[in-house]
């Protein structure tokens, strides 16, 4: 979608922060920065929960879908916040 011009965001666990970092190179993704780490094991939390992780990082997630990321991300690691943004290692 990315390379079609439609922004995207893409929220994962942490344990997939460093998946992310090496796979986004080899599709030509070089400088991919719109990756959003959250806490692991999403699968055990119920809706309340859920609702606030999403609302955690939602405004992380609308500013890179529009492009308004102010500061230089971090590579996610097992003390990530929530939200913590991660790049290309």
């Amino acid at each position: 979608m990315e390379a079609r011009g439609i922004p995207t965001t893409l929220v994962i666990t942490e344990p997939f922060a460093p998946i992310v970092a090496g796979f986004a190179p080899t599709v030509g993704m070089e400088d991919y920065r719109a990756s959003i780490a959250v806490p692991h094991r999403v699968s055990t939390m119920d809706d309340d929960e859920l609702r606030k992780l999403a609302e955690s990082v939602i405004d992380q997630a609308l500013a890179c879908l529009t492009d308004q990321l102010t500061s230089e991300p971090s590579v996610a690691t097992s003390q990530s916040v929530p939200g913590q943004r991660i790049r290309s290692a």
